[in-house]
Formats: structure tokens, sequence, C-alpha cells
């Protein structure tokens, strides 16, 4: 008994082992199980012959399907998309022949219908025979990433555009070498923007002005330090021809694929320069400039506004009524974050410091916020000191620069923001896109605009030459040209259009950028209509200190003016420029004004005066000179008249002047001068013939007078196209 009792005892242990070993595999296979239903990843086994044996819970949630619905179920047909079928069962084929390993994309289909991009990483699985027991897949669902590179990619697109449009330059320098420039630098320097990239250290330097290298050149290299340098300043920049332009600079230090390099945003402030220059000529002409000036200026003295331009009123809503008032609070124009930066300025000018430009916050009457920069300087204002500032409103400006780190969403602001209306049209010139400007300026809807060309929206005139231009902008890179729009109702709007070729949703379109300048023309007529007003108000003054002369001295009664008019004949004879036979007409005018210190019983003596008397009368050049010279006329006509009785051989007076040292206007008058004098009567003798009057200008020809201006008034003279009669 006992013999048999072992083994049942052994038999016991090793069937309670089986069991064991039983349960730790059902455990092992339900944590595999477990791990395989929860994989973020698709898993898939597929039979040699397609069909599905296995999807983990992942793969089944995704596309929609219980076990029991893929279970046996032909794989391609049922789960591939019909555009990816041959390419999945070449895969497959793959697989199962080759017995290797395969990564391929593919669309899936969910039950619904729907696609999905899954990434596959799929593997056959051998018996131990060799024979294929099964593929085994695991697959990453891609599809959102896939739209977010696309998304990428074309919010990249929009940006480089953004960039590449921009109206302002933009540059990259890296150890003095320009690595990136767009069309905007490209235009401020004059190069092409492969020129600027291919330009050489010391070439890049040059670029610079000479005064202005220290300052630019050494925040270049503080700034690459680390050191903190003012982002914002001005200097003077060389373009490519030679000629300085003011610009306004934003740096700041950026890395470089990799290295660190100096970004700059630009713009070209010439124009507010000499605006700024200008201001110093005379008050009335800074009250002139400042009234038609876009930006706003004012006087601040003791903390009070003393002066304010039209712009002040326009843009922050207060009268100068409101401006000048003892009660008025200059702080309420400031806002809270900006005070201590204006204060902190104003008490440098006021210590005698320079401030540099900077930027800050203004606030209208109704509490609006206005970005501006301003230019300020301290300035002598009658008796006491005040500040001048030039405050140039730059919230347009700001947003841009905002704008240019953003992609859709940000350019989209932008692009309907912009205070210029913008187009976008085909080559055909349909308009494929507008902004919101261009809807608002031409009355138009935006879907109303879409569905028409510029053709539609100019006057006939320039509608008619729009293949042309379209042409051109093609051909050139780039046009700038004024038009006229026509509004809905329409209005007519003069424009000034710059266009260019750009990428627009991947085909090539024109980008328009148009400007109203309508109140640019009004300020132009008016300024002409101003300079004729006052080029007729010295034309008048004159003729009156003319009248004044020959009521001194009758026997010269229009001699001013008959020399004028011989004068301004030869001047067209010879085709000079307007403007200067306009000077040359002024100078005759007046050229004996200085005889009005000369005794009127001298002027008129018909005896032959005595050396004392004719000194004196020699004297009225250098008198007529000295009451000339202080009035301020576009020309030198004090000069010119100051060497009427100069001779080419230097016997004339008053400063002995020889040849080219006299000035050519005043060679003209000098012949004038003496012909019309020969051919009127004096009391001291009478009027001389024509013939001897032409004698007199042919024998001292080249000794006198000059032999050109005297061959053109000796023709004038024989050819009888002029004659002295008209004007008696």
């Amino acid at each position: 008994m006992n013999r048999d009792k072992k083994p049942i005892e052994e038999l016991i242990k090793e069937l309670a082992k089986s069991q064991q070993q039983t349960s730790e595999l059902q455990q092992e296979i339900a944590f595999t199980m477990k791990m395989i239903n929860t994989s973020p990843t698709f898993i898939l086994t597929i039979n040699p012959d397609g069909k599905t044996l296995l999807m983990n819970e992942t793969m089944l949630n995704n596309l929609g399907y219980t076990t029991a619905e893929v279970v046996g179920r032909d794989y391609l047909n049922t789960f591939i998309a019909e555009k990816d079928r041959a390419t999945a069962a070449k895969v497959f084929e793959t697989l199962v022949q080759k017995k290797v390993s395969k990564v391929n994309e593919i669309y899936m289909l969910t039950k619904t219908g729907e696609e999905l991009l899954v990434e596959w990483h799929c593997t056959p699985v051998l018996k131990e025979d060799g024979a294929i027991d099964y593929i085994f897949g695991i697959g990453i669902d891609i599809s959102k990433r896939k739209q977010v590179e696309k998304t990428v990619r074309n919010g990249e697109e929009k940006y480089r555009t953004l960039i590449e449009q921009s109206l302002q330059g933009i540059l990259i320098v890296q150890d003095f070498h320009i690595v990136f420039a767009n069309k905007s630098m490209a235009e401020i320097t004059g190069y092409t923007i492969d020129e600027l990239l291919s330009l050489p250290p010391e070439k890049v330097r040059a670029m610079i002005h000479q005064d202005d290298q220290a300052l630019v050149w050494g925040r270049f290299k503080e700034r690459l330090e680390g050191k903190e340098v003012p982002p914002r300043y001005e200097y003077r920049g060389i373009r490519k021809d030679g000629s300085t332009r003011w610009l306004e600079v934003h740096a700041n230090r950026i890395e470089y694929k990799g290295k660190p390099a100096i970004q700059g945003i630009l713009l070209d402030i010439t124009q507010r320069k000499q605006t700024e220059n200008a201001l110093h000529e005379s008050e009335e002409k800074f009250r002139m400039l400042a009234e038609q000036s876009p930006n706003m200026i004012f006087i601040n003295k003791g903390g009070k506004v003393v002066y304010a331009n039209k712009r002040c009123e326009e843009m922050m809503g207060y009268t100068r009524k409101e401006f000048y008032s003892p009660d008025f609070d200059f702080h309420n124009l400031i806002a809270p974050e900006s005070r201590g930066i204006i204060e902190s300025a104003f008490a440098a000018h006021m210590s005698g410091k320079e401030v540099e430009p900077y930027e800050y916050t203004l606030l209208t009457k109704e509490g609006n916020s206005i970005e501006a920069i301003i230019t300020s300087k301290l300035i002598d204002y009658g008796e006491d000191k005040a500040i001048l500032g030039i405050i140039t409103d730059i919230t347009e400006r700001k947003k841009v620069e905002e704008e240019l780190k953003s992609a859709e969403k940000k350019f989209r602001e932008l692009f309907d923001s912009a205070g210029d209306a913008i187009f976008i049209h085909d080559f055909d010139g349909q308009f494929l896109e507008v902004n919101k400007t261009a809807c608002e300026r031409l009355n138009y809807t935006k879907d109303e605009l879409l569905q028409m060309t510029p053709m539609d929206i100019e006057t006939q005139e320039f509608a008619e030459s729009l293949p042309d231009r379209i042409k051109e902008v093609i051909e050139k890179g780039s046009v700038f040209f004024e038009t006229v729009h026509l509004s809905k109702d329409g209005r007519a709007i003069p424009i000034e259009l710059s266009a260019r070729p750009v990428d627009f949703q991947g085909k090539p379109a024109i980008l328009s950028v148009a400007r109203d300048i309508s109140d640019r023309k009004t300020t132009a007529e008016k300024l002409k209509q101003s300079l004729q007003k006052l080029e007729t108000t010295i034309e008048n003054t004159l003729q009156a200190m003319a009248k004044i002369l020959e009521t001194r001295d009758p026997y010269t009664a229009g001699h001013q003016q008959k020399v004028a008019a011989l004068a301004l004949a030869i001047a067209q004879e010879m085709k000079l420029p307007a403007d200067q036979a306009k000077a040359l007409n002024v100078a005759a005018l007046v050229h004996d004004i200085g005889k009005i210190y000369v005794p009127a019983e001298i002027l008129s003596r018909p005896t032959k005066l005595s050396e004392s008397e004719f000194a004196l009368i020699k004297t009225h050049p250098t008198v007529s000179h000295d009451i000339l010279k202080t009035i301020e006329f576009p020309w030198p006509i004090a000069k010119i008249v100051l060497q009427h009785h100069e001779r080419l051989n230097g016997s004339g007076y008053p400063q002995q002047l020889k040849g080219e040292e006299i000035v050519f206007e005043a060679r003209i008058l000098a012949i004038a001068d003496v012909v019309e004098a020969m051919s009127s009567h004096r009391p001291y003798r009478p009027a001389r013939t024509l013939q001897e009057t032409l004698e007199e200008i042919i024998k001292n020809k080249g000794i006198l007078y000059d032999p050109e201006i005297a061959d053109v008034c000796i023709k004038l003279l024989k050819e009888k196209r002029f004659g002295f009669e008209a004007y008696k």
C-alpha cells in the first residue's frame, strides 16, 4: 500500500504545478491583450489570405467597428480606401512573397466612410517551417499631423509674402554680410536683392554715412555683445547711386541659422527730416509747413501748449482754443503709462541735453489711444525756452510690426486694417482678394468687388491702359503710378498705386496697394495758387518800385520794362530754362532801382556830368544790390543787378569783373541795357539809330559783350522780331 501511495502524491503535486502554470499563462495572455487593447497605436494581424484576424480596441474605436464585425473580413476591400487599394495590395504581396518588413502610409476607411491617413509598420511572422503564419502591423493615425504640417506650410508661405510685401525695409546682417533683405529694402538702398546679398563687408559698412558709422556700427557691436542698446534710432544711409537718405531703424539681436545676427526694420524718413529742417528757416515758413504737415506739430512752453497745428486738432479731437486755454492740462494728452518717459524727456531738454526720438501713447479727447513717435527739440521761444515736438502717428506701423509675428489670422487683420486699399488680381485682371479699406473707399461689398476687375473701378482713360500696365508689372517686377478710381456712387478718387507680382494661393497674381491722395492733391493745388499769388505780388511790387524811380527821372520812363522785354526775348531765343528766364526778367525790372539815391537834377541834367557826379551815378548797381539783397528771392537777383555794368574785359564797374566771373544773366542784362539806352532819347543826346546801335554791339562783341549773347540780340533786331515800339 505504501509503495502505491507515493506515485499518487507526486501526481497530485504535478497536477497542482500544471494548474499554476496554466493560471500564470492565462494571466500573461490577459496582460498582453490589455497592453494591446490600451495601446494608443493601431495593432492588426492578417492571415496570408488577407483575412482580418485581430484589431485592437484603439483601431476598432477609430474605425467604428466591433471585434465581431472585423474578424474574418477581407482586409483590403473592407478597410482600405479605394484610391490606395492597389498600393496596399502591392505592399501585402511584398510582405507575403519576400517576407520583409515594410513601412507605408495608407488611407483607411471608417465604418461611416470617412478617411484616416495611417502610417503602417508591417512585419511577416513565420512558423517554424519558414511559412508565413500571419502579418503583424502597428499603425499610427497621422491625419491630424499631416493637417498641421499643411497648415504650417500655408502659414509660412503667407508670412513670407507679408515680409516681401512690407512697405518697410527688412534686413538681417551677420558678420558684416547682408544675409537677408526684402524688396522694400532693395528699393530704399537702390540695389537689387541679389546685389545686397553679395556685397562684401567693406561695401556694407560704406552704406552708412561716414559721420554716422561710429553710431551705427558701435551699436551693432554692443548689441551683438548683449549690451542694452536703444533699439530705435536715426542715421544717414548711402544709396547705390551715392545719394544720401535719412533712415529710421528698429534693430534687435536674433539667432540666424545658429549664429547671432542683427535684424533691422527700416523706414525712409528723408521727407520727415526735410520737414524738420525747414521748420528752422522762419516762423512764417514754419507755420505754413506745419499747417500742411501730415504730422502733429506743437510747441510746449512751461507745460502749456502755445502752438498746435491743424493735424493736432484732427487727430486729438481738441480745438486750438482748448489747447491754448490756461486751464488745459498737457498731461491729459498722454496715456498714464507714458507720462514718465515724457516728463524725463522734457527734463532732459530743459537741462540742455539732446533727446533721441522715442515712442509713447497718446490719448484723444474721446479716450482713444494713438501710438506715436516724437522728435523733440529745445528752441528759443521769445525770451524763453520751449519744446518743439513733431509727432508721427505710427499706429498703423505698430500694427504691421505686430502682424509680422503671426501667420494667417494676424495677416488677415493687417490686410483688412491697412489704411490703404489693397487689391490682388490675376493676370487677366479678375480680383481675387480685396481688403476692407478698398470696400469702404469704393462703397462696394467684398462680394461685389470680387466679381469685378480694375477696369470696372477706373475712369475710361486709365481702364484702357490696364493690359499694358499688367504687362509692365510682369516685365519690370514693380510699377508705381497715379490713377483715378471711381466709387460705386461715381465719386472720382485720385490714387497713388504701387503694384508688383506675387504668388497668391499657389498662382501668379498682382498685388496693388492704392493710396488715396485726395488731400495731397488739394494741398498741392492750394500751394500752387499761393505761389502764383506770391509771384504776382512780387512782380507788382517790383513794378511799383520801378514807377517810383521813373517819377524822379522822366527821361528814362519805361527803361527797365523795355530792358526786361529785350532780355526776356534773348533768353527765349537762347532757349534758357523758364526759371532762369524768370530770374532775368525780375532782375531787369529793378536793375536801376539804386538810382533812387542819386539826386534827380543829376539824373536829368542835359549837360556833361562832372567826374564826381558820374562817380555817384556809378554807385547805383551797388545801391541796387544793397536794397535787393534784403528781399528773399528764389533767384540771385541782387547779384545779377550788381554785375549788369560789368564788361568782359574788366573795364566795367563796380567790381571790374571779367569773362566767366560775370554771371550769365548779368551778361544778357548788360547788352539789353546798352541797346535800350542807345535807342532812347536822353536829355544830353538824341536817340541813336538802329544801325548805330548794332554797330556798337558788333564792334565790341567779345570785348565788352558776350559774343554768343550779342549774336542772338543782333539777330533779333536785324530780323525785326523784336522792337521797343510796343513798350512805349
